[in-house]
């Protein structure tokens, strides 16, 4: 397989560790990240969520993810330092849907808008001249983004595309709403999800750029494919459907499996909410010559609460920091996620 670029840093802070490395082999081990957050839903229970113990607990919103933005965006960008032209490099990052579907003058507009501003300051002190674009499709952004930049990439256009997320629960409106849901794990409501918040992002560049950087691959992009479903949280639609799913799926590895060549590791943004679950294994069952016998498939959600946008970048980091290290469990990576409102988006990497 031919890696259309390839992964030559990576910079996460999460519930488990203050950067990829620490993440990663926390996440290896497994370690979970929930505990009680003071915070409370609508009937005055203390929230079990998967927070960064070390931000002050008054930090809420917005403000709390530029927090989480500031160490895993230095991680991510300090192999660019003296490297690379920052007019040559382009930040492309994803945020979750309700701060792209919201009204304008509303809340959630005014957080997603004051989010971009604080991410780009920051791009310019930290890199600049480099540009920023934003998608706000939820779990799937990255997918959905990742081809225009991988095609800008290989045109020459950039010389490196920086992809990655923030993402944080820890918001007392927000909590409010998903607990008026009815979406909050609790101990009689197990079809939900644990809220969690955490910033991840990586450092793509071509075979050429990185060799006159100076630098090594950590991983390979090889392909990337984005779908639709039907099914979201507020229809009735069938999960076990997951016709967007599987072809989305089908897409990203045809070529992989024409070559003879399966994956053995999944990294997925499931949580404990069935609707997702049910339609993970009806994909599972329609695409098994993707999948190597035996695979493995890890949902990170489920240890280090909610991803939101981050998920797939952070299924990146994951990977490339795993290969890296050699704690990996399989050399060639599936990395999904799904938008609430059905977007589906695969990342197909392998190790260099």
């Amino acid at each position: 397989m031919k890696a259309r670029a390839h992964i030559v840093s990576a910079g996460a802070r999460t519930a488990l560790g203050q950067n990829a490395l620490q993440t990663a082999m926390l996440f290896r081990a497994g370690s979970a990240g929930m505990a009680a957050a003071p915070l409370v839903d609508v009937e005055g229970d203390l929230v079990t969520m998967c927070f960064d113990p070390t931000l002050p607990p008054l930090l809420v919103g917005w403000e709390r993810a530029l927090q989480l933005v500031d160490a895993a965006l230095d991680e991510a960008l300090a192999p660019l330092a003296d490297r690379v032209d920052g007019a040559r490099v382009q930040l492309t990052l994803c945020i979750d849907e309700r701060y792209g579907t919201a009204e304008r003058g509303s809340a959630d507009a005014d957080a997603g808008a004051a989010l971009t501003m604080g991410v780009a300051d920051r791009l310019q002190k930290k890199l600049p001249g480099a540009s920023l674009e934003v998608t706000a499709r939820g779990n799937a952004s990255a997918a959905v983004s990742l081809g225009d930049g991988l095609a800008a990439l290989e045109g020459r256009r950039l010389d490196a595309l920086v992809v990655g997320s923030v993402h944080t629960d820890y918001d007392p409106p927000w909590i409010q709403q998903l607990s008026e849901r009815g979406r909050l794990f609790k101990a009689d409501n197990l079809d939900s999800f644990i809220p969690g918040e955490l910033s991840a992002f990586v450092v793509l560049m071509r075979e050429d750029v990185l060799r006159r950087a100076g630098l090594s691959p950590l991983a390979g992009v090889v392909s990337v494919a984005t779908g639709s479903e039907l099914a979201t949280p507020e229809d009735d639609h069938s999960a076990y459907e997951a016709r967007g799913l599987t072809h989305t799926v089908r897409e990203a590895t045809a070529a992989m499996v024409d070559e003879g060549i399966t994956a053995g590791w999944a990294l997925t943004d499931l949580t404990f909410e069935q609707r997702r679950v049910h339609e993970w294994q009806s994909m599972l069952v329609r695409t098994r010559k993707v999948w190597t016998d035996p695979y493995v498939v890890e949902s990170p959600a489920q240890r280090m609460g909610n991803l939101g946008a981050a998920a797939i970048p952070l299924g990146m980091v994951l990977a490339a920091t795993g290969w890296q290290c050699r704690s990996a469990p399989a050399p060639v990576a599936v990395v999904f996620a799904g938008s609430e409102g059905g977007a589906r988006g695969v990342v197909v990497l392998a190790v260099p």
